[in-house]
């Protein structure tokens, strides 16, 4: 049988201590960008919409308002001014251009609401992969790890010596 040629028994036991730190590492890790990730979906999915939606309803609330200035205002004008109501017109102006912009990030927030929605679930898939080479994998290799740290312990203990030949069970015919 051939004998086996082994530097360091340590080397393998530092090499498991680096792997159990590398498992409890990636999976705080993995923990907390998940969290990290929720945290971003509900801004974009709910914090987001739910933002802009009142937003508009109260730019709404502004134009409606801005339009009755102007017809007020319109009411009151004399026959014969110049820039009747010019203010109150700039007004509505702005208050539609105000609007339109609140729209525009609505529908904006809406598309990349769907757009990260999407990424995520794939990055989820993924990271649950690893999970499971973490969780699962990487505890059976530790567990071979183990079990071949304690057979070359064994092989390499003081009362065995190499230089007696193992011979194989005899075997009857």
């Amino acid at each position: 049988m051939a004998s086996a040629h082994v530097n360091s028994i340590d080397a393998l036991r530092n090499f498991r201590v680096c792997l159990l730190g590398f498992a409890e590492t990636a999976g705080e890790a993995m923990v907390g960008l998940d969290l990290e990730l929720r945290r971003g979906l509900q801004w974009i999915l709910e914090d987001q919409p739910l933002f802009w939606k009142n937003e508009i309803r109260r730019l709404e609330d502004a134009v409606h308002e801005a339009r009755q200035e102007l017809n007020h205002c319109r009411s009151l004008a004399l026959p014969g001014d110049v820039a009747p109501c010019s203010e109150q017109k700039h007004a509505l102006e702005r208050a539609i251009s105000r609007l339109r912009h609140a729209q525009e990030k609505a529908k904006i927030t809406k598309h990349w609401g769907q757009r990260v929605d999407h990424e995520s679930r794939e990055w989820q898939g993924r990271a649950n992969q690893f999970l499971n080479l973490v969780e699962g994998d990487l505890p059976k290799a530790i567990a071979m790890l183990d079990r071949l740290i304690a057979s070359l312990e064994a092989y390499a203990a003081p009362g065995q010596s190499s230089a007696e030949p193992q011979t194989p069970p005899s075997s009857t015919n």
